[in-house]
């Protein structure tokens, strides 16, 4: 949660690619799920082994959160992106 408002950041096991969007509860997601023949697995927050690079992309979505507004948010991770690292 930041600024009162709830995120939620998605990080690919191998790739370490992140994606920050609305939680996914809904009943439409569910239903998408099944549809694409696909399983959603969810860690918990406090397992430290599978949220090793969750914690890094935490910390770097708080950062580009932080310094900028909301509106402007996906252009500061789309440039994030397209700077060599």
């Amino acid at each position: 949660m930041l600024g009162g408002k709830d995120y939620l950041c998605t990080v690919g096991y191998y790739s370490g690619y992140f994606a920050v969007g609305p939680p996914f509860s809904s009943a439409e997601f569910a239903n998408f799920v099944r549809s694409a023949l696909t399983e959603h697995i969810t860690s918990s927050p406090l397992h430290a082994p599978s949220n090793g690079r969750v914690g890094n992309s935490v910390k770097l979505v708080k950062i580009l959160l932080k310094k900028s507004k909301e509106t402007k948010f996906y252009l500061s991770l789309l440039s994030w992106r397209n700077t060599p690292t």
